[in-house]
């Protein structure tokens, strides 16, 4: 059996961002293709400073076996480079390798790297090597305050640059990744950023709904997201044009709440933040349609493919639907302005078991295209059987 050695940053189980839910789930999607597949975290989190060790994290249920690097130098060097705002840059950084890291390398037939920011030169020159990519990273940069967009983004871009040479293969997340590496001379291959499909019955929407008390007639739209620009961008536009609509929400009901990061908890006439959360779950199950207001970014947003795994109807700007086939069905609708979110909420809000129905046939409709067991199956899966 071959076995695949993820290698990233720093500890993803659980998974708080998006980038850790790309990584989990393309890892537990290999398990399920009876891959042997193993997390190696060069660091912990935060709240990992001053262990030593080694976390192993078992496999079951829906966690991956994960080995978790806790040791001084990883440690402080992460700990320096997220206080100068150069967070993944650290990896590229010389540093003697552990004897974990060691053990990790010893196991594994190919390496999959989550970030093009390692310095490969430091592994094994006989394992084929994959980058798992997330995003552009230097586009991300050029959005940023003064420091990352003069300072930073040249070594990001460099570092992008020398992935796409020093890697055997990229699986890219979208088409601008996909595109850009493919220019620069890399072999590439398009991951979408797709996820575990989650079903939910009618009866676990009227749960949920119960549990966060939402009215009978409340029509909930639900935005999850980090504290990350355009995210906070995003939010605040689409607080705006609904606020342009302010009493035609109050009549119809609407609520929209936030999750996540990207808003502290806080309560309006007809948006509530609720910051973390501790089940996600419950405020899909509860939602009536998921909403995406990003406006600018990079890569694809993996909160858009986990909602659509969950079965939800999606309400998006043309921008948010990137990395998505190009399909038109009732339980999908882009909107440009408020006057369109309102039209689309005075077309579902009449009959939400209807609507509920009609996010579970959008999910059919786009199968494999938004679920990472079939991504990893049909286009992974060839690649990494071609270079072991």
């Amino acid at each position: 059996m071959t076995r695949v050695l993820i290698i990233t940053a720093s500890r993803v189980q659980p998974a708080l961002t998006g980038g850790h839910q790309r990584t989990l789930q393309f890892a537990r999607s290999l398990v399920k293709a009876g891959v042997d597949s193993r997390i190696l975290s060069m660091a912990g989190r935060r709240a990992d400073y001053g262990r030593q060790g080694i976390v192993k994290i078992p496999r079951q249920e829906d966690q991956v076996e994960e080995w978790v690097d806790l040791n001084f130098i990883s440690g402080g060097l992460q700990f320096v480079m997220n206080c100068l705002g150069a967070s993944r840059l650290w990896t590229q950084l010389p540093w003697p390798t552990s004897s974990v890291v060691e053990e990790c390398l010893q196991w594994a037939d190919i390496l999959v790297f989550d970030f093009p920011f390692y310095n490969l030169s430091r592994f094994p020159a006989h394992l084929p090597k994959i980058m798992l990519s997330h995003n552009i990273e230097a586009d991300l940069l050029k959005q940023g305050h003064i420091l990352e967009r003069r300072v930073l983004r040249p070594v990001v871009e460099g570092a992008e640059l020398r992935a796409a040479r020093g890697f055997d293969h990229i699986f890219a997340c979208a088409p601008s990744d996909r595109d850009y590496y493919r220019f620069v001379g890399g072999e590439v291959t398009e991951i979408p950023n797709g996820m575990a499909r989650l079903d939910l019955t009618w009866s676990d929407y009227q749960k949920a709904r119960s549990e966060l008390e939402v009215e009978e007639n409340e029509f909930v739209l639900l935005f999850v997201g980090s504290r990350f620009g355009p995210n906070i961008d995003g939010l605040n536009e689409l607080k705006s044009q609904l606020e342009s609509y302010r009493r035609l929400c109050l009549e119809w009901n609407v609520k929209l709440k936030v999750v996540g990061s990207v808003s502290h908890p806080f309560q309006d006439d007809f948006v509530e933040g609720h910051g973390f959360v501790d089940s996600l779950e419950t405020y899909l199950a509860a939602a009536d349609v998921v909403v995406n207001p990003v406006n600018r970014g990079s890569g694809s947003n993996i909160k858009v493919f986990q909602a659509l795994a969950a079965g939800k109807p999606l309400l998006s700007t043309p921008f948010g639907v990137r990395g998505l086939p190009g399909i038109s069905h009732p339980g999908l609708k882009i909107y440009r302005s408020g006057r369109d979110i309102l039209d689309a909420v005075s077309t579902w809000r009449h009959d939400q078991r209807s609507l509920f129905t009609s996010g579970q046939e959008l999910r059919d409709r786009l199968g494999s295209a938004i679920l990472m067991d079939g991504i990893v199956k049909e286009r992974a899966l060839p690649v990494i059987t071609s270079l072991v």
